[in-house]
């Protein structure tokens, strides 16, 4: 869905992790899907043209970890929990050109929270990195 966007901008993105095996996230794939979008579309929406954008997924203690990497003007320190209220736009001018409704990191910590999972922005030199951490689902088994 976004690849117009990727093309358009010559966006390379590279995809890396290791295997999690049979792993399973108990989640609405329809919400999740909405959650991942807006996280893409807001790193594409920032990052700079011919530029890379770094997806990585690990397994840690029970955990999946997704990192989206851009390499944007990123987000200023004292922002990194605002940006997830709703309505909430940035007033850097680095970001004021391409700012939406400040809507859509709201809409996705509503999603990643309902399924007990966390999203949060990690501090980085250059761009902005975004982390998703989505429970897996343990299966009970009685003997």
């Amino acid at each position: 869905m976004l690849e117009v966007l990727i093309e358009e901008k010559q966006i390379t993105v590279v995809q890396d992790g290791a295997y999690i095996g049979t792993q399973v996230i108990r989640a609405d794939r329809g919400l999740l899907r909405i959650a991942f979008m807006n996280v893409l579309h807001n790193a594409l929406k920032f990052s700079p043209r011919s530029s890379i954008l770094r997806i990585s997924y690990t397994s840690l203690a029970e955990t999946l970890h997704i990192a989206f990497q851009d390499q944007g003007p990123g987000i200023a320190l004292n922002e990194q929990q605002q940006v997830f209220e709703r309505f909430f736009t940035s007033n850097s001018e680095a970001t004021a050109l391409n700012s939406g409704a400040g809507l859509g990191l709201s809409i996705t910590k509503l999603i990643i929270d309902r399924i007990d999972g966390r999203i949060r922005f990690e501090p980085i030199e250059r761009g902005a990195k975004c982390i998703i951490e989505l429970p897996f689902f343990k299966l009970h088994v009685d003997k």
